[in-house]
């Protein structure tokens, strides 16, 4: 910190003044606007802008003149004399001219309040001050004076407001924001355990308490189908859709999450009907950590329900894919490849495998919301019939929440979504439309389950009107 000296002396003492000045004024415009820095923080806001108007240093008396003052000689009192916007400084009248001169200390300088984000004042000047109370520096390099804190790089002032307690168990406090005018409720880390209704546990997965092995998918807006490319008559044109938030499962469906409902594991008083050829080597010996497979429409309804979810609708799946940004894959745009996907590679199916994955071998291929194996590996049943003409009945119109709940003329078949490990790069597409009857049951066809979410209840379980057991 330092004291600026008397303007009376040489030129040499007003040069120095002018490039005191001059940095005082660099580091107003380098401050940044005002922003939330935390959930119960407000920035400072030091965006005005700061002006010096032209100081005339050529003369070897001890004033220093402005060429935009009133005319030198003709000022009688300080109000004759035009004032500056920069707050460190000022204009008085001596000897019948306008003169600049600083401030006396304590007066507000800057933006009007005392120094923010770059010290403190000192006789009408902005100059560095002690470091900022949390020990770091702050402002890009700058430096928090005793009214502000640092918080998250940025000068702020705590909010001093009182939120109510948080009744969302996956939150771990409830912070207030002043300037939006809400509480916000701070997430606990994704997989922190929570109850669920009637005690079940459950897990929370981006601050919503979801049944376990779920992720949390935030509602919102997106273009569904093929937005560029080489786009088919099914998956176009793209078009607006607005979704309410859900859960979708983290992977497929798995043999083992099968024979549960097969065999009511859960004592619920119902089980799923045991599928044809259920005996057969070929499933009875299926991996129990891999997708389920031959399962029909009607089974895929009745393994969801059995756990208390249901069928994800066609536009949920694309959402929970590609999410805002439209990508291709879930993964983004990035080509599809052996480490992101098990597909039908040069190698063969199954990348050479000749069957699926284990559900969840492939993290690198997980959406945007975590969701695992949502392209290649088995491809999946969802909840609407197939029609071709859909989207072009839609151009133009943005819907939200679409089901097809009735099937196109002469076709009983559902929507399945995501490719299979029999399929080449274009199925995998999170645009790609396919279907399957609804009695059919293959191979390459399983299912991911969904639930819906509701603000007071967390989940709405049940089929949303899909199906029943």
């Amino acid at each position: 910190m330092f004291t600026m000296p008397s303007l009376r002396t040489s030129p040499r003492v007003v040069l120095a003044f002018v490039l005191a000045q001059a940095a005082c004024i660099d580091a107003a415009r380098r401050l940044p606007n005002a922003d939330t820095t935390g959930d119960d923080t407000v920035a400072v806001d030091t965006s005005d802008t700061v002006e010096v108007d032209a100081v005339d240093t050529s003369e070897t008396v001890d004033t220093v003149t402005d060429a935009t003052d009133t005319v030198p000689g003709e000022c009688e009192k300080n109000d004759d004399c035009t004032q500056p916007s920069a707050r460190c400084v000022e204009r008085v009248c001596e000897s019948k001219r306008c003169i600049l001169r600083p401030k006396t200390n304590d007066i507000p300088c800057d933006d009007g309040n005392p120094c923010t984000g770059d010290g403190v004042c000192t006789d009408g000047v902005c100059s560095a001050g002690p470091k900022s109370v949390d020990g770091r520096d702050c402002d890009n390099g700058l430096y928090c004076d005793g009214t502000a804190s640092c918080f998250d790089g940025l000068c702020s002032i705590p909010v001093a407001v009182t939120c109510p307690p948080s009744t969302n168990p996956c939150a771990k406090s409830v912070r207030c924001n002043e300037e939006a005018r809400a509480c916000v409720e701070v997430p606990h880390a994704d997989e922190h355990g929570c109850d669920g209704p009637n005690g079940a546990k459950w897990q929370c997965s981006s601050g919503r308490c979801v049944p376990p092995d779920m992720r949390f998918v935030p509602g919102g807006a997106f273009m569904m189908g093929c937005v560029t490319g080489f786009c088919s008559g099914d998956n176009a044109p793209a078009h607006r859709v607005q979704l309410s938030s859900f859960a979708i499962d983290e992977a497929e469906v798995t043999e083992r999450g099968w024979r549960k409902c097969r065999d009511d594991e859960d004592k619920i008083g119902w089980a799923c009907a045991a599928r044809p050829d259920e005996s057969t080597t070929a499933i009875a010996e299926q991996p129990l950590g891999n997708p389920v497979r031959w399962l029909d429409w009607e089974r895929a309804v009745s393994v969801c329900r059995y756990e208390g979810k249901r069928l994800c609708t066609e536009a949920e799946w694309e959402y929970a894919a590609r999410g805002r940004n439209a990508s291709v894959f879930p993964w983004g745009n990035l080509p599809v490849s052996c480490v992101l996907a098990t597909y039908f590679d040069e190698s063969g199916p199954g990348c050479g495998t000749g069957g699926p994955s284990k559900v969840g071998l492939k993290p690198g291929g997980a959406s945007w919301n975590g969701a695992l194996d949502m392209a290649g590996n088995v491809a999946e049943w969802v909840a609407d019939f197939y029609r071709a003409d859909l989207y072009a009945e839609r151009s133009g119109d943005s819907v939200v929440d679409p089901l097809q709940r009735e099937p196109a003329a002469g076709l009983d078949a559902h929507v399945i979504r995501g490719g299979s490990f029999r399929d080449g790069n274009a199925p995998l597409r999170s645009f790609t439309r396919a279907f399957a009857t609804t009695g059919a049951g293959t191979d390459a066809i399983g299912v991911r389950c969904c639930v819906s979410l509701d603000d007071a209840t967390g989940v709405t379980p049940g089929d949303g009107g899909v199906g029943a057991p």
